[in-house]
């Protein structure tokens, strides 16, 4: 992935070069990138079922409806989590850990952290979709910025913190 980035750094025009820097060689540039195509996968597995079963043509406001949304909405996470932990483990926040244990602690903390901001995500399409009536993608747009800064807190903070040493 680094030669891909490397390979772009030399056809890139040299307006852009301090942007593409930014976007593909700093942490938060590479956070943003990684999340964006974490949130494609999540995008990818939320839309496709919705459009196979017809979440739209449900009747409004049906309990019916309301299962579906958070059902397809745990199967994009679980998705878009296992895709996530393995790109900002590797590209964006460099986890330093390889011993079984410390990887699997850094993964459990991960998991359980993306299960708090599920929690938000969750409750706030229920309460966009179910209450106000929202269009359930706009409603999962909306619910992913919050998710998007909240996540990036809880790991630098808590999943990825460098160890001193």
């Amino acid at each position: 992935m680094i030669k891909l980035f490397e390979w772009g750094r030399k056809i890139c025009p040299k307006p852009l070069l301090g942007i593409y820097n930014k976007l593909f060689f700093t942490e938060g540039g590479l956070y943003l990138v990684f999340g964006g195509l974490t949130t494609v996968v999540s995008y990818l597995s939320y839309i496709l079922p919705s459009l196979l079963f017809g979440i739209n043509s449900m009747q409004e406001g049906t309990f019916k409806k309301s299962a579906f949304v958070v059902g397809v909405n745990i199967f994009s996470w679980v998705c878009a989590v296992l895709f996530a932990y393995f790109t900002n483990r590797r590209y964006v926040f460099n986890s330093d850990k390889v011993k079984k244990g410390e990887i699997a602690d850094e993964f459990l903390k991960f998991v359980g952290s993306r299960a708090l901001t599920l929690g938000l995500e969750t409750a706030l399409m229920l309460l966009l979709t179910s209450v106000i009536g929202a269009n359930d993608i706009l409603s999962k747009i909306i619910a992913s910025v919050f998710v998007l800064i909240a996540n990036y807190i809880l790991s630098k903070l808590i999943v990825f913190r460098k160890t001193r040493g």
